[in-house]
């Protein structure tokens, strides 16, 4: 909760990638809200009303989760609707000509994309998206110490450039300092 709430501030694909990992570690939980209250949230420092809060916080979300059957796969309605703001932001922005930057940007992670979703099984994600689970997937590949080849490596840098220059256009837009 924190985490998360400093993370939305500040970047909102970061965010996001924030939420499918506490989304995978709920599952990982079995949604035992016990279980995640012994192993993270007494790990906080913190009084116990915030303690209090994490508590509820993960309760509420394992409570959209079953609630939206997503046991297994799948995001809660916030994610959701945070992930289909992006790809409507990032749509606007390939479609402003004073956005030169993400178009370059765009151009060079194209091809990705495509590879990406040839290996998604015709799944109808969004370009964002798309780029998300992929981004998240190297995470997790790097957090179980998995090779990574150069060229996956090399492609998910530039798309990770993209997605972050797409987080900073958008937090400009929410705090009002710009309109796309």
């Amino acid at each position: 909760m924190l985490i998360a709430n400093q993370k939305r501030k500040e970047n909102i694909a970061e965010y996001l990638l924030y939420m499918f990992q506490i989304e995978d570690l709920i599952r990982a939980y079995s949604f035992d809200i016990d279980l995640l209250e012994v192993n993270i949230v007494s790990k906080f420092e913190q009084p116990y009303h915030v303690k209090r809060d994490m508590r509820e916080w993960y309760v509420s979300l394992i409570t959209m989760m079953k609630d939206g059957k997503l046991q297994t796969t799948g995001h809660i309605p916030i994610v959701r609707s945070l992930i289909t703001e992006l790809e409507s932001f990032h749509v606007r922005l390939l479609h402003n000509e004073d956005e030169s930057k993400y178009h370059k940007a765009y151009a060079k992670v194209q091809l990705s994309i495509d590879s990406l979703r040839a290996k998604s099984n015709g799944s109808n994600f969004g370009e964002i998206e798309l780029c998300l689970n992929g981004l998240y997937g190297l995470l997790m590949l790097r957090l179980t110490k998995k090779p990574i080849s150069p060229e996956t490596a090399s492609a998910f840098g530039l798309i990770g450039e993209m997605v972050a220059l797409l987080s900073a256009k958008y937090l400009q837009f929410e705090q009002g300092a710009k309109e796309f």
